[in-house]
């Protein structure tokens, strides 16, 4: 009796811890390139602040700007907590594919081509190409 209890509560447990992934179409360069307001290579310096509901702020430099316009040379990138959001890492540099919000934050999502600039080469090969048409 014992292990026909035990076999029904984790047979049960399974079934109520079904996670929701992030759906979404990959994009292209073009397309992606086409929908982001902002597209940059930026270098995270630090994490500023962790809010209560788990919502992450973090310092950006820009290294380079590719589409859009940016003020200064630093910048905010808030982080979400949905299993679409983008997580970053201070003192890595990234090419990022984003938007900046009514607050002056910038903001991307797993949904866009925002990656590490090690694995960007392609990318940045096809934003050139786009850049000088």
């Amino acid at each position: 009796m014992k292990h026909l209890s035990l076999i029904l509560i984790l047979g049960f447990s399974t079934l109520s811890t079904q996670t929701i992934a992030c759906r979404c179409r990959t994009l292209t360069v073009q397309e992606d390139f086409e929908n982001s307001q902002n597209i940059m290579e930026v270098t995270i310096v630090k994490l500023l602040k962790e809010k209560r509901n788990g919502h992450r702020i973090y310092l950006a430099e820009v290294n380079r700007q590719y589409k859009g316009s940016v003020l200064s040379n630093k910048i905010k990138i808030e982080v979400g907590t949905s299993t679409c959001d983008f997580y970053f890492r201070a003192r890595k540099s990234y090419l990022f594919y984003g938007f900046e919000d009514k607050n002056n934050f910038y903001t991307t999502s797993q949904c866009h081509r925002t990656r590490e600039m090690d694995v960007a080469s392609e990318d940045i090969k096809i934003l050139n190409e786009l850049i000088r048409n």
